[in-house]
């Protein structure tokens, strides 16, 4: 299926047109969404009831949206060094003093700058300063930051790369189950739900990126792994991300695909693992297929 495709010329012609009618810069990459899908109507009803074109399409709106933003973005840019600009991006869940706190990710333009981490966790003055003070978990956190900032900027990423569709489909759904247990992680009460949607994640991670570095089809990967979450991140392991090894003690504890739709009591400590995990997983692969590593110097090439 032939999908239109988002050319600089219509980019900077709807830029043109959005500034004549007044709209803000900031608000510009919203309309162009906007108008970009209408475009794409004639290619979403040339889908008919065909599965696989919807899917292609979806996957290729995505892209383009994801353009969109990329050339409006830099539209802002008057000035190198911009610094923070807005998000969050992402946010993730700390586990520090049986609590979750939320550490937001900023969007940041311009020169490289390295983000003060305990600026963007909001947690009140008191713990704060005991977890300054607290150099095994505030090293933890440090790690945790990272993995946080690498993921929030390469997610949206990976969407521009070249990779099969059914890797992109694996990392958008691999993301929503993320995000949902990240989301959970704040809400009361607390059951297993959290636990089970990181299993999910773990395991569509590692199927995106066995598709990606194998040319694996959907039917291929579950015929030969289902949802053995172990043999999908041994294999994983094989292919080069040897930061996997740490997860696989845990993954052998994550439930089953019988358990995955049943809620139960579940621990603080339980629930961060496998949150902790999951992200994990996802930046480690998000890492090799992007080359993004904010955990390099910023001045190492």
């Amino acid at each position: 299926m032939k999908v239109k495709t988002l050319t600089p010329e219509w980019l900077a012609e709807t830029n043109a047109e959005l500034a004549k009618q007044g709209i803000p810069p900031h608000t510009r990459h919203r309309k162009a969404h906007t108008l970009w899908w209408r475009d794409l109507q004639p290619d979403v009803l040339a889908c008919g009831d065909s599965e696989a074109e919807y899917h292609h399409l979806q996957i290729e709106q995505q892209r383009s949206f994801a353009h969109i933003d990329s050339f409006f973005l830099t539209q802002r840019m008057k000035r190198r060094n911009l610094g923070i600009i807005g998000g969050p991006i992402y946010r993730g869940a700390f586990y520090y003093l049986g609590e979750f706190w939320p550490f937001f990710v900023p969007l940041i333009l311009g020169g490289p700058r390295k983000i003060q981490f305990l600026e963007h966790v909001q947690i009140p003055p008191d713990v704060l300063e005991l977890l300054r003070h607290d150099a095994v978990s505030l090293d933890e956190f440090t790690l945790f930051c990272e993995d946080c900032i690498d993921y929030g900027y390469a997610i949206d990423e990976v969407l521009s790369l070249s990779v099969p569709d059914v890797t992109l489909r694996f990392m958008l759904s691999a993301d929503a189950h993320l995000t949902a247990t990240s989301q959970m992680l704040f809400m009361d009460p607390k059951d297993s739900k959290p636990l089970l949607d990181a299993t999910m994640s773990i395991e569509i991670f590692c199927k995106a990126f066995v598709a990606a570095k194998l040319n694996r089809t959907e039917n291929q990967l579950r015929k030969k792994y289902s949802h053995n979450v172990n043999a999908l991140l041994q294999e994983c392991i094989g292919l080069g991300l040897s930061d996997l090894k740490k997860v696989v003690a845990l993954a052998e504890t994550l439930p089953n695909v019988d358990e995955r739709y049943k809620t139960t009591e579940c621990v603080l400590g339980e629930l961060w693992q496998a949150y902790r995990a999951s992200l994990l997983v996802g930046v480690t692969i998000l890492r090799s297929l992007t080359s993004r590593d904010c955990r390099k110097p910023i001045n190492e090439t």
